[in-house]
């Protein structure tokens, strides 16, 4: 998955598995989705090297790592690579939002009302078998939605929540998709 965007915030964070500790870097980066300012906090390994700029826009490549235990779903997105955005001319960047997934199936987890609404907690299983599956959301009443048993390929709206004094990862499923070949918009 790829996302333009621009980087906010560093910060160092460290926890343990067993007995070692890990030390990680966590990046916000906010970036546009459909006209909306949204925030993504990606993980990535304390060695990770950041470039000494980090006011310009970036083209972030990142995956998706979700578990679904006791009714909840923990997301964690991976920051893989990152690049200068793409300059179109002198002044123009591509921005790119490319965060499609090509599902094999939907499963249905769990479903509740929540103001009227209907939420459904759903895990989607890749269609190529080297990827996870991914466990997210999608609001009955989303119009994008109307074909997402039929229709294969899905965008997805990864975002990073605040809660508290921390940061709340999940995945919306935001809409069906028809045609891959949508590169970007030029600003």
């Amino acid at each position: 998955m790829v996302i333009t965007g621009e980087i906010k915030e560093v910060s160092k964070t460290s926890f343990t598995i067993g007995e070692k500790i890990v030390q990680q870097q966590i990046i916000r980066v906010e970036y546009t989705f459909y006209r909306f300012v949204t925030t993504i906090c990606f993980a990535a390994s304390d060695d990770f090297k950041l470039p000494e700029d980090i006011n310009e826009l970036y083209d972030f490549e990142f995956d998706i790592r979700t578990k679904y235990i006791g009714d909840k779903i923990y997301t964690d997105f991976f920051l893989k690579a990152m690049q200068p955005a793409s300059k179109i001319g002198d002044e123009n960047y591509l921005i790119v939002a490319k965060t499609n997934f090509k599902k094999e199936k939907i499963e249905i987890l769990k479903s509740e009302e929540i103001k009227g609404r209907t939420k459904h907690t759903v895990a989607l299983f890749p269609e190529d078998t080297k990827q996870r599956i991914v466990y997210g959301y999608y609001w009955e009443d989303n119009a994008h939605l109307t074909e997402i048993n039929e229709i294969d390929l899905l965008q997805l709206n990864c975002k990073s929540l605040p809660y508290k004094n921390k940061w709340i990862n999940n995945v919306e499923v935001w809409r069906t998709i028809t045609n891959d070949n949508y590169i970007g918009s030029i600003i």
